[in-house]
């Protein structure tokens, strides 16, 4: 049986807000005495959501999988592009779409503590998607589709008949280009 290997009771830590399609959301890591993470806290800003109670669950989690020695690597390659609502475009550098705010978590502490091979490997379309004009609204229609490269739901795309896949970067329609 593995050992669980506790934080100090006072520790540094890393806090980092950001958004997923509107829903703000915060992480917070606390670091072991090396500066490796050890704990992790999610926050819903929607308090007394399911997804709160969700958030919270995965957080203590996580936690016990780093303090018994799972390694970041192996966490990261099992949930990166993890798909549940909310999903969308976060802004951030190097994760400019997240499939999930697990998703995003998981890739914003391999950018953060990984080195760079061991990082999640990006979708390729995704690594070089620029983020959306500001004129453009995306938006998740009842009449989506799933991709037919990927299965993933399509986005409208302004107001035209322009579909777009938020996870490959596919698109079906007049998308003028």
């Amino acid at each position: 049986m593995s050992e669980r290997h506790r934080l100090p009771d006072e520790r540094a830590a890393i806090t980092r807000r950001f958004e997923i399609a509107g829903h703000k959301l915060y992480l917070t890591v606390g670091l072991f005495e090396d500066g490796t993470p050890g704990e992790v806290f999610l926050r819903s800003a929607k308090e007394g959501s399911t997804l709160a109670g969700l958030l919270d669950t995965i957080g203590i989690l996580f936690s016990l999988a780093l303090q018994y020695g799972v390694p970041l690597k192996a966490i990261t390659d099992k949930l990166s592009y993890s798909r549940f609502a909310p999903a969308g475009f976060t802004g951030v550098p190097g994760i400019e779409y997240a499939t999930s705010p697990v998703d995003f978590v998981v890739r914003w502490m391999a950018q953060r503590f990984l080195p760079p091979e061991e990082r999640p490997e990006p979708v390729p379309p995704m690594a070089s998607l620029p983020p959306p004009p500001a004129e453009a609204v995306l938006q998740a229609t009842g009449d989506a589709s799933p991709c037919e490269k990927c299965g993933h739901l399509m986005q409208r795309a302004g107001a035209g008949n322009c579909w777009v896949c938020p996870n490959c970067a596919a698109t079906i329609g007049s998308c003028g280009g």
